[in-house]
């Protein structure tokens, strides 16, 4: 039975109602924002070149790995990783990023990985 909302106990009741789900909400959401994945999924040169403002745009960049709580993990093609953009605000994202990844993420493990045609050359690198 429902607690008469002018009541002292329909307000307590209320209250208590609120701030369980905002407890709800806040473990949620701290459940949510432990890790954060950015892919770059583009791997063809002249895509890239066409591309390059938007896949290399320091601040989307900044606000993908900048919101991960405990985790960020990178995904990109080696053609990705070592292309050089013409444009000027594009080739300081990938410097930035080129340089965070060779400073900060210190140790590497080359790997293959298996699809349906033919294993492929992987490389994993992470801050220890």
């Amino acid at each position: 039975m429902a607690e008469d909302p002018s009541t002292e106990a329909g307000v307590k009741r209320e209250l208590m109602e609120v701030a369980l789900r905002n407890a709800v909400s806040s473990v949620l959401l701290q459940v949510v924002a432990v890790a954060i994945i950015v892919t770059f999924g583009v791997a063809d040169t002249d895509v890239m070149s066409g591309e390059e403002a938007f896949l290399m745009q320091l601040e989307r960049t900044n606000v993908a790995v900048s919101r991960a709580m405990a985790k960020c993990i990178v995904i990109m093609p080696k053609t990705l990783a070592a292309y050089i953009p013409e444009d000027k605000k594009a080739l300081a994202t990938a410097f930035a990023l080129k340089d965070y990844i060779e400073e900060f993420c210190n140790v590497r493990i080359d790997t293959t990985l298996s699809d349906t045609t033919q294993p492929r050359w992987a490389q994993v690198r992470y801050h220890q």
